[in-house]
Parts: structure tokens; C-alpha cells; sequence
């Protein structure tokens, strides 16, 4: 069923099984991120099969995706530790184009779910680095959004 999901769905869906394996005292906003180890195997989640039905839905249909539903489901699998290649594979090539309309809180969630799942993506953090630069010097970064990027 998860090929009848729009990207945003498929995006919340995988961002509400993140969270609920957050740990209670990172729940609140504000809190950094847990980091997942580049070299764990083991996903900090329950629902793997839920997962994987979702990365390969997205990436059938990673065209349709908007900057938001990129990043947030990026994010949701880094922080559920569920490896997905070919996943981050096509988040990375859907995203690079479309940087410039990324927010700026897109942008730090980006940069810190391919950091974090250890995914090589140099043109995406090239480009993430070109797209954030000038939105430094316009002072459009929370501190929050600092310390993540």
C-alpha cells in the first residue's frame, strides 16, 4: 500500500516511526537530533519492513518529490538508522537541482541526514554549501539551524 501514498505522506509516515523511536528526552523542539552511527547496521526502529516499503515507494516516484518530503524523509530514515542506498541515492540527485528552494531548516535537515547516514553526496553538499552561503550572510539561520548544518 505504501505505492498508493503521496510523497508527503510516504515522508510523514516514515518521520512518525522515526519519532517514535526517539528517545523521550529528544522529543521536545529543540533538542539535537540522535545521530545514528555511518557504520551501524542495526536500525533504531521496529517497522523494517514499513521502511522498506517506503524507500522503494519514494524511489519510484522520487520526481514528484518537494523539498520538504525530500528532507523529511531523509531525515526520518538517519534517524531511524534504516540503511537505504538506493534511497538516499535518489534523494541526493532529486534534491541538488532544487536546493535554491529548499528553506533554510531543509537545508540544515538535509546536510545532517546524509551526515549522519553517511552517504556520499558531493554534489549535493556542494550545493548545499553554495545554496546556504549566501543565506548566512543575510542572517536567515536560526542558531538552531547553525549548529545542525
Amino acid at each position: 500500500r505504501a505505492g498508493e501514498l503521496k510523497p508527503q505522506e510516504l515522508a510523514s509516515t516514515a518521520w512518525s516511526f522515526a519519532v517514535v523511536a526517539t528517545p523521550a528526552a529528544c522529543r521536545h523542539a529543540g533538542a539535537p537530533p540522535h545521530s545514528p552511527s555511518p557504520s551501524s547496521q542495526a536500525a533504531n526502529h521496529s517497522a523494517p519492513l514499513l521502511f522498506d516499503a517506503i524507500a522503494q515507494a519514494a524511489v519510484l516516484r522520487v520526481d514528484q518529490f518537494g523539498p520538504r518530503s525530500i528532507a523529511l524523509t531523509a531525515w526520518a530514515f538517519s534517524r531511524a538508522s534504516h540503511a537505504s542506498p538506493a534511497l538516499f541515492d535518489a534523494l541526493a540527485a532529486r534534491a541538488t537541482p532544487l536546493l535554491d528552494e529548499f528553506d533554510a531548516q531543509g537545508l540544515a535537515n538535509l546536510a545532517w541526514s546524509f551526515a549522519a547516514a553517511g552517504r556520499p553526496a558531493t554534489a549535493l553538499f556542494d550545493g548545499i554549501a553554495a545554496a546556504a552561503g549566501p543565506r548566512l550572510a543575510a542572517g536567515e539561520y536560526k542558531p538552531q539551524e547553525l549548529a545542525s548544518t
